[in-house]
């Protein structure tokens, strides 16, 4: 299954925030790798919860994400 995940960098702090649209998956970390690394885990474990709770992950369609410029 694959799933999109949006991996913000902060210039500042120079950490990485990586989240999955549509599941409850947010993760920082110090590389872009690290925090891949941590989505996979965190998709997982979401899906492992899942089959434990007998509830079904919406796996057939994941959320799908866009990335839009607005005008303020």
């Amino acid at each position: 299954m694959q799933y999109q995940v949006l991996v913000e960098r902060d210039p500042d702090t120079k950490a990485f925030t990586a989240t999955v649209p549509g599941l409850p998956i947010v993760v920082d970390a110090r590389s872009r790798k690290d925090a891949l690394r941590l989505v996979k885990e965190g998709l997982s474990l979401y899906h492992d919860e899942m089959k434990a709770s007998r509830r079904s992950p919406n796996v057939e369609r994941p959320a799908k994400a866009e990335l839009v410029t607005v005008d303020l």
